[in-house]
């Protein structure tokens, strides 16, 4: 993609930040505020009530509650987590157990602005962007180095309050100021200034809890076979509780409604314009889980009756098990495998995918050849936003914004 004039963008600094300075800064440890604790702590309703919150989040994986029909299988969150996390705090029952977050086991693997997630209501901007905190799970407490990685990644993926493109380029000035500064403490400081506008508490007083969480998800193998993937929102009642995952039906969905629906609307399809819905002629596809069965390494979308190799691309790269693994390319890396970001130690940086930074991948279809540098996009995506309105209209409705336009149902 050509870059258009504008200022330079300093992608770590900027975009994708997993830098030593920032993820091992005590910030991310106990319940600072870019910590797991922290972030939790933030999004509960109260911050008496953060530990019941948490633990009620991690208990969901012991249900099997049906999501759109679809079942959700139970995990071994208890072995892998709870029973773990309760040891170190000296606890032995779960009902009376009060999470010290000091023990957490989650690691910051990165900090992530996202400008091509501006959010459209027709031509109405609803949102502008989002800003992301990316873990890792660990055997133990992120503040002991020695505790080790475990496939089980966590998202916090916040909207970032805007409604015209005068917000926008407010965020997108925010953290290009940050491309100014060299890392350290100075660094730190004005990074937290602009993370707790989206994730400190009563980040957005017209959601849940007043915060700006748009979703939480996790992506493991660590839990138990087949690798997962969940979605989770703050319902109404207050509790983190599980959404359907979007854009990716059920591996158990049926077949033929998925392929008619996505023959019906090849076009919006390619054009990254249609959501996938709940349902399509009475047979559900979303449901709240997106599994990779016998953990394949090169998993995608097949053909199925999908008449257009190029619908079917499109929709695969947009799914979450498909743009994860073979799609993209991504099982190459074998320590990142399913995962567009890497586990690190204390001391190191967490490295991205292909996707991420550029790849070059053979359609597993069609075998034809297809480019891959996301971060490439989103810097496009920042220089447009960083064009200030130039009339009451652009105010309204924002200047070309192509790659937000054009990424309206990414979810990646």
């Amino acid at each position: 993609m050509p870059t258009p004039p504008g200022p330079v963008v300093d992608a770590k600094r900027e975009l994708f930040i997993t830098h030593v300075s920032v993820v091992d800064d005590p910030r991310a440890l106990g319940a600072g505020p870019w910590s797991f604790g922290g972030l939790m702590t933030a999004m509960a309703p109260t911050d008496a009530g953060a530990a019941q919150f948490t633990k009620d989040w991690l208990a969901t994986w012991r249900t099997t509650t049906p999501v759109n029909t679809f079942s959700m299988d139970d995990r071994k969150v208890d072995k892998v987590i709870i029973r773990k996390w309760m040891a170190r705090d000296g606890a032995t029952d779960f009902a009376t157990w009060t999470p010290n977050f000091a023990n957490a086991p989650f690691r910051l693997l990165g900090i992530v602005y996202r400008p091509d997630l501006v959010r459209f209501s027709g031509e109405q901007i609803v949102s502008a962007g989002e800003g992301r905190f990316v873990f890792e799970a660990l055997n133990g407490p992120a503040s002991d180095p020695a505790s080790k990685s475990l496939r089980f990644t966590v998202i916090f993926e916040y909207g970032l309050v805007g409604n015209d493109q005068a917000d926008v380029n407010a965020w997108a000035e925010r953290f290009h100021a940050l491309g100014g500064i060299p890392f350290g403490p100075a660094y730190n400081a004005a990074l937290q200034t602009v993370t707790d506008r989206f994730s400190g508490r009563g980040s957005n007083p017209a959601k849940p809890n007043g915060n700006a969480l748009n979703q939480l998800r996790t992506n493991e193998v660590a839990l138990g076979s087949p690798w997962q993937l969940r979605e989770f929102q703050i319902a109404t009642t207050g509790a983190l509780a599980f959404t359907t995952v979007r854009q990716t039906p059920d591996l158990r969905a049926n077949r033929q409604a998925l392929s008619n629906w996505l023959n019906a609307n090849a076009e919006a399809v390619k054009a990254q314009s249609a959501r996938v819905p709940l349902d399509f002629n009475g047979e559900p596809l979303l449901s709240g889980r997106s599994d990779v069965r016998g953990n394949s390494p090169s998993f995608f979308w097949p053909t199925m009756s999908i008449a257009d190799n190029d619908v079917r691309h499109v929709f695969s790269l947009n799914t979450c098990n498909g743009c994860h693994n073979g799609e993209t390319g991504n099982q190459r890396n074998t320590k990142s495998l399913f995962r567009h970001v890497s586990s690190r130690k204390v001391g190191q940086e967490a490295k991205l995918s292909g996707f991420l930074t550029g790849t070059t991948v053979r359609d597993p279809v069609s075998g034809v050849t297809r480019q891959f540098n996301d971060l490439a996009a989103r810097t496009v995506a920042l220089q447009e936003a960083l064009r200030p309105p130039t009339s009451p209209t652009a105010a309204e409705t924002g200047p070309a914004l192509t790659v937000a336009r054009s990424r309206r149902e990414r979810t990646d």
